[in-house]
Order: structure tokens, then sequence, then C-alpha cells
């Protein structure tokens, strides 16, 4: 199976070439979300559960907020359908991919993730899971974890990320907290497990394209986490800024 690349774009349509490069070729097929046939890394809510459980001092030390929500049986169950959603949606075409960038705010405005992105790419949250919908993450429950378990539904299934937003520093970085922004952690997670920036139209913006290896079939709560506070402490962040922006 050859993965095709849309492409993001302001009339809300796809454009589609062929990629060179492989997807994995597991399914999402069962909508009971307590068991799942073939989902991914994970096929249920337990062994979901435990491998994010085991992955908690590792949040604690990064100092990730509200971690009592997300590590709950409710956060935990959240994070898991959201899992579920983002594989599901990114297997049920091979041109289906997941959108990421800054939410729209009265500070931040240009190229961002507003009502028209949503619009035109649908939502998806833990109400969805069982349909394949959406390409954007809103969720009410958000939490980091919740975050991290959208991020490696879709890098499970070699799913392309559309960039809505550009690899500026303000984009990475809050320079004022002195972290990374959720959109700067889901960058290292891409880059981390053998991603790579695209440009085919330029105008359109970017794509986070899957560049083989087995490092996206493998990836997991662990390894993102350990990624990004790495490159948060070291300053390595830097190498995810688009100079040319």
């Amino acid at each position: 199976m050859t993965r095709a690349i849309p492409q993001l774009r302001d009339t809300g349509g796809w454009r589609v070439t062929p990629a060179t490069t492989p997807a994995p070729t597991r399914t999402c097929t069962n909508p009971n979300l307590h068991q799942s046939e073939e989902v991914t890394m994970y096929n249920s809510l337990q062994e979901f559960s435990a491998a994010a459980i085991t992955t908690r001092p590792r949040y604690q030390q990064a100092r990730l907020p509200d971690l009592d929500t997300a590590f709950s049986a409710d956060g935990l169950d959240v994070a898991w359908r959201i899992y579920y959603a983002a594989a599901f949606a990114s297997r049920q075409d091979d041109d289906r991919g997941l959108v990421i960038g800054r939410l729209a705010s009265a500070e931040r405005q240009g190229a961002v993730i507003d009502e028209h992105v949503r619009a035109n790419f649908r939502t998806m949250n833990e109400a969805t899971a069982a349909t394949g919908q959406g390409a954007v993450l809103d969720s009410p429950n958000w939490t980091f974890l919740v975050n991290d378990a959208w991020a490696l539904g879709g890098l499970h299934l070699g799913a392309p990320f559309y960039l809505a937003s550009p690899r500026t520093v303000a984009n990475l970085y809050d320079l004022d907290a002195g972290h990374l922004t959720v959109f700067g952690r889901e960058l290292c997670a891409l880059t981390s497990f053998g991603y790579a920036f695209k440009s085919p139209w330029p105008q359109l913006g970017e794509v986070a394209e899957y560049q083989g290896g087995p490092h996206c079939d493998t990836a997991d709560f662990a390894q993102l986490q350990d990624h990004a506070h790495r490159l948060d402490q070291d300053g390595r962040w830097n190498v995810l800024v688009d100079h040319r922006t």
C-alpha cells in the first residue's frame, strides 16, 4: 500500500499526490473501544492504561499540569478513546492525516488552528472515536496525556501530520515560561520517530511525512516524553525551527 499525501489548504480540500514511502498496514476496525482488533500498539484499554501509568514519573519530572486528572480512571479512558480516534481516522483512507499547530487566541493570529480549520477538516474527540471522523483534536477533557495519546495514534499508523502553523521560535517555545509549547512537543515526537518536514507546495504549508523504518510502530509514551524533555532541557529544540520563516 502506498500512502497518498493530502495538502492543507484554505478552501478545505485535500490535494493528493502519491507518496514514495509505504505506510504501516495495521487496521482499526472494531468500534468496541474496550477491546480493539489490530488497532496499533495498544489493543485494549487495560493495555493502554498500563503503558501510560508507568510513565507518570516522567510527566511529573517535566512538571506537567493536571496529572491527577490525566492519570485517573476517567482520564485514562478519555486518552484511550482519543488514541483510538486518531488511529481509526488515519486508517480510513490513504490520503488522511492529522492537523497540528498553535491554537487561535486573542494574542495569537495568523496561521493557527481556528474555527475555519476546524470546520474544513472536522474535529475529533473521545465522543467520535468509533466514527473515524476528523483531523483536528478538540477535546473538552484535554490533558498532556490526551495530546500524547492522539499523537501516538497517528504515529502508529505512519499517518502524515499537516502543519497549520509555521515552525517559528514563538510557535515552538514559550520563552516566558521556559518550556516547549504543545506544538513544539508534537514536532519533537514526529522528528524522533522517523518523520521529516516536506514542502511539496510551499504556499500551502508543510507536511511531516513518515520516512520509513520501525520507529513510528514502536513509539510509546516513555519515549515520547523522554525525547521532548531532552530537547527541552538541552536547548536542541532549535533544530525544529524553520529558519526560512
